[in-house]
């Protein structure tokens, strides 16, 4: 069971979840990452952070944004353990905020309380 919190950020709600991303000296590094359902990919993180934990670059993705406008982003791999799972994602490079997708949300099913300070539970689905 992994746990997250519903938190008033700017008049809006957010769903925040942490995950940790192992760094290349192969330590974990905590991030209270935004849930994002229209999101399909894995994970996002902002510039700052991919620097700070020394990640490389793999490839570039082509994606559609929210506004329908096409844009060619950077991709690159990290170990992140999310729960008591171990898995080597794609990281995507995003403004400001990191981004849980719904490929790591994939076979979890996600209870929340939708109010400040609600609870968010995360459990394996299958």
């Amino acid at each position: 069971m992994r746990l997250g919190t519903v938190v008033l950020s700017r008049g809006r709600l957010l769903a925040v979840a942490a995950v940790f991303v192992e760094d290349s000296e192969r330590d974990l590094v905590r991030f209270d990452a935004k849930i994002d359902t229209g999101f399909t990919e894995w994970l996002g993180l902002p510039a700052k952070d991919i620097e700070v934990l020394g990640l490389e670059v793999v490839g570039m993705d082509v994606v559609l944004m929210a506004n329908n406008e096409e844009r060619s982003i950077e991709v690159y791999s990290a170990n992140v353990v999310w729960g008591l799972q171990h898995y080597n994602v794609r990281v995507h490079r995003v403004g400001t905020m990191p981004l849980i997708g719904m490929s790591l949300l994939h076979r979890h099913v996600m209870t929340m309380d939708a109010r400040n300070g609600g609870a968010i539970e995360i459990v394996p689905g299958d």
